[in-house]
């Protein structure tokens, strides 16, 4: 069975996609935040990310906004009682 192919993001996509500026970026992958890209060429400098890491962050992201959202509310109704 043939492995499918990722869908590799260059730079200005993966920015466009988090709304994160350059420092900000490499800042996170510093500290491990982020995933690090991948060498497109092992004698070139093209680099770029899978985008399914970036897709898993975005999500990871939304899940913990509305775990939160839930948390307050859950609050709200417990003082409200």
């Amino acid at each position: 069975m043939a492995k499918e192919a990722k869908k590799i993001l260059r730079k200005p996509a993966v920015l466009a996609m988090t709304g994160y500026s350059n420092s900000t970026l490499y800042t996170k992958i510093a500290a491990g935040l982020f995933p690090a890209p991948i060498k497109l060429d092992p004698e070139g400098r093209a680099s770029g990310w899978i985008e399914e890491e970036i897709v898993a962050i975005q999500q990871q992201a939304i899940a913990r906004r509305d775990a939160t959202r839930a948390e307050k509310a859950q609050a709200a109704s417990d003082a409200a009682a």
